[in-house]
């Protein structure tokens, strides 16, 4: 399947996701990608990421899946993170000012 992000499918289950997110672009696409590519994976499966930059890719990665394998190629780094649970890794963070827990 071939879509614009994943603007073009409903559907989820997929054993594997791979994507190339715009170098140029500012990292909502990419954070796009991968929160939605997370929760359109089954259990085990597995986001595949091609992209020209390493640190912010391999911490947001970290974040959501709770871990990522990195392999560089020719200046490119190429994501391999596996969904491992049905929930984020990491938290997402309160408001600043705001208590969380009441």
């Amino acid at each position: 399947m071939q879509s614009d992000g994943f603007r073009d499918l409903e559907e989820t289950g997929f054993d594997k996701i791979l994507c190339n997110p715009p170098f140029h672009a500012d990292f909502s696409v990419p954070k796009r990608l991968i929160e939605k590519g997370f929760n359109r994976l089954v259990l085990g499966g597995a986001l595949w990421m091609v992209t020209r930059r390493d640190a912010w890719y391999r911490n947001k990665l970290r974040a959501i899946f709770g871990g990522v394998r990195v392999h560089a190629a020719d200046g490119y780094f190429v994501f391999e993170a596996r969904r491992k649970s049905l929930t984020y890794a990491a938290p997402a963070k309160s408001a600043p000012g705001r208590r969380s827990g009441r």
